[in-house]
């Protein structure tokens, strides 16, 4: 007798449980889970004598916000610095040199030595007696012959060793202060610088043309 085949298992469907909606429980969520609150600093500049005040913001986060990095705030400070009494004194003194000087008995328009020529004879604008003009020429051609190069003209003077001899004839003429720039001593150093200067010239040429002769 043939063995008996075996019957296949048949597939059953399991019902789901049942779940009632009230048997559900909703978990409540944190407050950092609903909404992130980002407290941003505000940056103050404060002046002096101002009374500092400060806000705050509250910004909601959302995706793909990129927060600014929080700075500490900045102080800035200003105070304005009045000018010391030394910077007026100084220029308070300037303007007053500078009107004393305009006080003073002003320069001749022209060249001296020229009277003919547009300009003027300095013994004639001094006033000076002729003893005293004597003198202040006897001190300038000193003076002259000791601190500058007497080859050269005025123009090519160092002007330290020219305030030099000023400064010697205005020691020796207190009254020369009351020209302006000491010009009666300037005219008197252009005339012997040009007379001692053109002698020189005079001299090499003359020394040239001997050693040319023989």
């Amino acid at each position: 007798m043939p063995p008996a085949r075996s019957q296949p298992a048949r597939l059953q469907s399991v019902p789901l449980p049942y779940f009632r909606p009230e048997a559900l429980q909703v978990l409540p969520l944190l407050s950092s889970q609903r909404e992130m609150v980002y407290q941003q600093i505000s940056h103050v500049i404060v002046v002096a004598e101002q009374e500092m005040s400060a806000t705050k913001t509250q910004v909601p986060l959302g995706d793909g916000v990129k927060l600014p990095r929080a700075k500490s705030p900045h102080f800035t400070l200003t105070q304005s610095v009045p000018p010391s009494p030394a910077a007026f004194k100084g220029k308070s003194s300037l303007s007053s040199l500078e009107s004393l000087e305009l006080e003073k008995i002003p320069k001749p328009p022209g060249e001296v030595g020229r009277p003919g020529r547009g300009g003027y004879n300095l013994e004639e604008h001094l006033k000076w007696t002729d003893n005293e003009i004597r003198e202040l020429k006897r001190v300038i051609h000193a003076a002259v012959k000791k601190y500058l190069d007497t080859t050269k003209s005025r123009s090519f003077q160092d002007l330290e060793a020219v305030r030099k001899v000023t400064d010697l004839a205005k020691r020796c003429f207190p009254q020369l202060e009351d020209y302006q720039n000491c010009w009666p001593v300037l005219d008197l150093i252009h005339l012997r610088l040009k007379y001692l200067s053109s002698r020189h010239r005079q001299k090499h040429r003359r020394e040239s043309s001997e050693c040319a002769s023989a």
